[in-house]
């Protein structure tokens, strides 16, 4: 008997370790699918567009970026901790409060970024309505994303993406090859897919009457939490898309294209980190709460250790690779921009380590560490960005890059010799079994 319950537990071991596999497998190729849509975008605006229309296009994709972290902040990152059940004992109305807060967040940010354009440097008319309209709609898709991931469906969260990607592409395929490619329909392009596909997948949280979706308390709960993610995002908005825009400030528009190109080619270890990080979060959040301490910690060094690795695998094969890269995606006038690639590379290293360690806090509920991380980084981005690009040009903005890794990496490391990640720490924060 005692032969059989042992077996019967390694079997179970067996099952719940191949799922995680497979759920983290799943995750990265879907990560895969959605960074392959953004780098095949860029490549055809790059193709289509003049280069400093491109430069043009690639600030306002940064600038619809922001506005992503903006919405990471105030709804996604809070449903990926507060989404996850203890022992299945999840609000049903959960998910449906934070759609209708979703579509408030999207109207007023859709409306900001109106404003934005009105009294914008590099904006104009035409991006009036299209711009906006992709903000509220990619915010929208984001939102069915991660409900999806939250869930640990990631076999319907690769299929919400599959469409919404194919879609772009056939779309922006179709315009570039009728000629009727602009930095407006492109935007616009990006928009109707994310649309169609938010629609669909939000269409059954519609079924509790509003009047029971206890929307202020939820909003009061994300504010608590998303505050500080939300300080975070506007915070790496000046440490690192700082040196976006001075580049096309200070050189031109052409070399924040080709800055841009560079970030977007790197867009395969991102790839890695969003994909693995996506999966890993929700799953360390349920081993906090429903194992022990012990298990948290032990998933989130085996994933971190494996991240770096892989990481370091990758940034070795892109930097070989760069210059044919750039020539074979990009075309002949980025070719001479391959050393950007090397340089930016060398901080992904950090990033690697970084991921793991904003899984570790925001998982414990210590988002206010991602804070004073990215404040820290901001001030000095803030010192040192201008002298950068004045002195070095647009390899000065990539140096930029790589010191924003390195001092968040410093500041989430004196964070954990503070022993804010310690058990006692920690079991203070989150009811933790005791085990």
């Amino acid at each position: 008997m005692i032969a059989s319950q042992v077996a019967s537990e390694v079997s179970t071991k067996s099952s719940r370790t191949s799922t995680v596999s497979k759920g983290v497998v799943v995750s990265i190729l879907d990560q895969g699918v959605v960074s392959l849509s953004n780098f095949l975008t860029s490549v055809v605006a790059a193709r289509t567009l003049t280069l400093d229309e491109f430069g043009i296009f690639s600030l306002f994709y940064v600038t619809l970026l922001v506005f992503l972290g903006i919405q990471n902040a105030l709804i996604s990152g809070p449903v990926r901790v507060f989404g996850v059940a203890k022992n299945g004992s999840q609000d049903p109305g959960y998910f449906e409060t934070q759609c209708w807060l979703q579509l408030a967040l999207g109207g007023l940010t859709s409306l900001l970024s109106a404003g934005m354009l009105v009294s914008g440097t590099f904006g104009s008319s035409s991006l009036g309505v299209s711009f906006p309209l992709c903000v509220f709609f990619v915010q929208l898709q984001e939102l069915a994303r991660t409900i999806l991931a939250t869930k640990l469906s990631v076999v319907s969260l690769l299929s919400l993406d599959l469409w919404t990607h194919c879609g772009r592409l056939l779309l922006l395929g179709i315009l570039a090859l009728t000629d009727r490619l602009t930095t407006n329909t492109l935007f616009l392009g990006i928009a109707i897919p994310s649309a169609l596909a938010a629609g669909a997948f939000l269409f059954p949280y519609r079924s509790l009457p509003f009047g029971r979706l206890d929307l202020l308390s939820r909003s009061f709960e994300n504010w608590a939490y998303g505050k500080w993610i939300l300080v975070e995002a506007l915070a790496y908005a000046v440490s690192s898309q700082l040196y976006l825009y001075l580049t096309a400030l200070i050189i031109d528009a052409r070399s924040a294209g080709a800055l841009n190109a560079a970030l977007a080619v790197l867009n395969l270890i991102n790839v890695l980190l969003s994909g693995v990080m996506g999966f890993a979060i929700p799953v360390a959040r349920d081993r906090l709460l429903n194992r022990n301490y012990e298990a948290w910690v032990n998933w989130l060094k085996s994933v971190g250790f494996r991240l770096i690795a892989a990481v370091l695998a990758l940034w070795g094969v892109v930097a070989v690779l760069a210059e044919p890269l750039l020539r074979m995606t990009y075309g002949e006038n980025y070719s001479g921009f391959a050393y950007l690639i090397e340089i930016i590379g060398f901080s992904y290293i950090f990033r690697a380590v970084n991921t793991v360690l904003v899984a570790a806090f925001r998982t414990a509920e210590l988002p206010q560490v991602g804070f004073s991380a990215q404040f820290v980084a901001a001030v000095v981005s803030s010192l040192i960005a201008y002298p950068l690009i004045s002195q070095f040009g647009v390899a000065g903005a990539a140096l930029g890059f790589v010191a924003v890794q390195v001092t968040w990496t410093g500041v989430y490391v004196y964070y954990v010799i503070r022993g804010a990640l310690s058990k006692s720490a920690v079991l203070n924060r989150v009811l933790v079994p005791e085990v």
